[in-house]
Order: structure tokens, then C-alpha cells, then sequence
């Protein structure tokens, strides 16, 4: 029985890391979206800054969706 705790409390540490990865994930987003917002994208090097954090974005939310579908198994 002391075996099955010790697997229990190994799991909630698991998904204590997760959550908080999982939170820091959304930060880095809302940052990248507020960046978007502020380009010039007039500008050819607004575009490029505008595309780039669009790409780091796109970065997160795979990164966001794989261990998302992982945890659902």
C-alpha cells in the first residue's frame, strides 16, 4: 500500500510541473499577442516582427496542444 502512495504523490508533483509550464505557456502568448498589437505593420519590418512573433506563437500553441493531447491518454 505505501508503494500506491508513493505513485500518487509522483503524479501530483507531475501535474503541479504541468499546470505551471501550461500557465507560463499562456503568459508568453498574451505577451506575443500584445507585441502584435503594438507593430507598426505599415511597415516591411512591422510585418516581419508581426510574422515572427506569429510564428513564436504558433510555437506555443503546438507546444500547448501536443502535451495537452498527451495528458488526455
Amino acid at each position: 500500500m505505501s508503494d500506491e502512495k508513493k505513485v500518487l504523490i509522483d503524479v501530483d508533483i507531475k501535474a503541479t510541473a504541468a499546470l505551471k509550464e501550461l500557465a507560463e505557456l499562456r503568459i508568453k502568448a498574451d505577451e506575443l499577442r500584445k507585441a502584435q498589437k503594438e507593430l507598426d505593420t505599415t511597415t516591411e519590418e512591422g510585418r516581419t516582427q508581426y510574422d515572427e512573433r506569429g510564428q513564436e506563437l504558433n510555437g506555443i500553441f503546438e507546444s500547448y496542444f501536443c502535451y495537452h493531447s498527451n495528458t488526455k491518454k
